[in-house]
């Protein structure tokens, strides 16, 4: 079985803007909780609970900005769960003494259902603000019938060592209803194992229990969660929200396109083997109906195995086809396709392995072999690589090419629209590194989900394309690039070191859009061993408005115990402060045999506090 991601669909048959179903803002959100391949607007995730009727807001609408009680939070699960008519009927009995009247059914029903202890023997506390810690131990509790919040899928440990200040100043929690709006939309996809022989996702116990129906589901939750569909024994597709399945494909005996991310089209493709034919179709997103767009004989296209779909340009759909012979770029207009190339590989190393393709100023590029193909909505031009020239990215209308015909190795800008060559930079060969297998240049990707790069790096320095020009950021080797979203653009954070060594690393902070061709940039030193702090860094991961990096020390037998930082940066002071986020042993049968993960995390946040990083 496979399971096939599709974002857009559309409900009805009524005309719908195809990007008002697309789950939408990926990669944005309001809201410190973040979920991989959802819409992380927490004002969007509130609305889609609203339409389900788990979520009404407060007379100042969602009021997403504030903290919310334990009370509230009392009210705001009982009602996600289905449960408020029910609770108010029962007002079940509970021990507490300090529960306001209003929020009583709703304690006392949480109370009954073990979902809470409340925080003393006759005390809930309900006038405290409801901690990240608190809100996803009764998620957990619901779901599987323990604290433990992390194996449930409801939560992680660094959101909660960040959401909730641990061993920072002031104490206390930074737990807003938008995060518990974003929690509540991650946990609908949760596995629920209680009371139950099989595993069910939360948002198939709620449809069992009658809280909405399918297609109130689909409708409302489109904007949010994308569609998946699964492969029955008859090679059918069923199509899945959140485990819920609202339709099922008439084709049988089918394979499918499991192109990922979200893309703005009501339909995908899938393929059929008959006999020494290979059938493409156009599947109907939401309907699954099937439109057959080309047959090929094993003449014209050997069989495949992949294929997936690029980008939609001048109403053509362009796709990769991976098969015994090596791949193919071919195009489709829904009624025919043509082949475009046919090679060994795609040669671009990009966001995900069937993503071998770059978007520059509107523009698609593929390459196939030693050929770049430049894709726009009037035409689709090929260039020839000579031997010894590889291309690395693009960004903002120039490719960037790495020639090793001359010695030393030269990094070259070349416009995309009429490939001439805009700048030369020299750069050791490759096999003079220092450093190993570390790539001398990659292309950076700053929107995961997003339709392009964000610079080009390697231990060559950092690149960037500024008003049609490659310019040279630093020469300073660098091993990692994050995105931090902070003001009204963002800026990038920049993981260095010292040429010649990979230790002493630094954290840089480049302000603005530095990579997206704004003239002029500040470069603010955020990290640095002076003091030193002894870390080794080894990563850096990016995650909305928090940037962590991470350490790795081998401990024997290809085992790292890794440690997880958050750097801290009062303006005010100008003092750089590191919090430590989590530690994973690279052989917890040693690590843990006498001191637990919060020993090791104490112990290493107090060496770093004795340096001068306290937060």
């Amino acid at each position: 079985m496979f399971v096939l991601a599709v974002a857009m669909c559309f409900l009805a048959a009524d005309a719908v803007p195809v990007n008002a179903l697309v789950p939408g803002n990926i990669n944005a959100s309001s809201s410190k909780i973040i979920t991989d391949g959802i819409n992380n607007v927490a004002e969007e995730q509130a609305e889609m609970l609203k339409g389900l009727g788990l979520f009404f807001g407060t007379d100042h609408g969602f009021d997403l900005h504030r903290k919310l009680t334990r009370a509230e939070a009392a009210v705001l699960i009982v009602r996600f769960l289905g449960e408020e008519k029910k609770a108010l009927e029962q007002n079940s009995k509970h021990p507490f003494t300090d529960v306001p009247a209003w929020a009583s059914p709703y304690v006392g029903w949480l109370y009954q259902n073990k979902i809470t202890n409340g925080v003393g023997t006759k005390l809930y506390g309900s006038a405290q603000d409801v901690t990240y810690e608190h809100f996803a131990v009764m998620l957990s509790r619901i779901s599987i019938g323990s604290d433990d919040f992390i194996s449930s899928g409801v939560g992680t440990e660094e959101e909660r060592r960040f959401i909730d200040r641990e061993n920072q100043d002031p104490p206390g929690t930074d737990f807003f209803r938008a995060d518990a709006v974003s929690m509540l939309t991650r946990f609908m996809r949760c596995t629920y194992l209680k009371d139950q022989n099989e595993p069910i996702t939360v948002a198939q116990l709620l449809l069992k229990k009658g809280v909405f129906t399918a297609e109130q589901f689909v409708k409302a939750g489109l904007k949010v969660y994308p569609v998946t569909y699964s492969q029955g024994e008859d090679g059918s597709l069923t199509a899945r929200l959140e485990g819920v399945p609202f339709r099922k494909s008439k084709l049988t005996g089918i394979n499918g396109d499991t192109s990922y991310p979200a893309r703005e089209t009501p339909y995908f493709y899938v393929w059929k083997d008959e006999g020494d034919a290979t059938v493409l179709y156009r599947m109907d997103c939401l309907t699954l109906e099937a439109d057959e767009v080309t047959r090929w004989t094993r003449e014209n296209m050997p069989k495949p195995w992949h294929i997936a779909y690029f980008a939609t340009l001048g109403g053509k759909d362009f796709l990769g086809i991976w098969h015994g012979d090596g791949v193919s770029l071919v195009s489709s207009d829904g009624m025919k396709t043509e082949k475009l190339a046919m090679g060994k590989d795609f040669g671009i190393d990009s966001k995900q392995y069937w993503e071998p393709y770059i978007w520059s100023n509107d523009k698609l590029v593929v390459t196939v072999d030693n050929t770049v193909f430049v894709i726009t909505d009037n035409n689709v031009v090929h260039h020839v690589l000579q031997a010894g020239v590889t291309f690395v990215g693009a960004e903002n209308g120039l490719a960037v090419l790495y020639s090793e015909k001359n010695d030393p190795g030269e990094i070259q800008g070349v416009r995309l629209d009429d490939w001439t060559i805009t700048d030369t930079y020299r750069v050791p060969p490759t096999e003079d590194s220092i450093y190993g297998n570390r790539p001398l240049l990659r292309q950076y990707w700053g929107q995961l989900y997003g339709r392009g790069g964000a610079g080009i790096y390697g231990e060559a320095g950092l690149f960037t394309v500024r008003e049609g020009r490659l310019e040279r950021v630093t020469e300073r080797p660098v091993l990692d690039v994050g995105f931090l979203r902070i003001g009204p653009v963002g800026a990038y954070v920049v993981l260095s070191h010292e040429p010649g060594s990979p230790l002493g690393s630094m954290i840089y902070e480049y302000d603005g859009p530095l990579l997206t061709g704004k003239d002029g940039y500040a470069e603010i030193e955020r990290l640095s061993n002076d003091p030193p702090h002894g870390i080794v860094i080894d990563s850096i991961q990016g995650a909305d408005s928090m940037v962590f990096f991470s350490s790795r020390t081998g401990v024997g037998m290809d085992h790292y115990d890794v440690f997880t930082y958050y750097p801290v940066h009062n303006s005010e002071e100008d003092h750089m402060g590191i919090v430590v986020m989590s530690f994973a042993a690279g052989r917890p049968e040693i690590s843990f045999a006498e001191h637990d993960q919060q020993w090791y995390v104490l112990q290493e946040q107090e060496r770093l506090n004795a340096l001068g990083y306290n937060p």
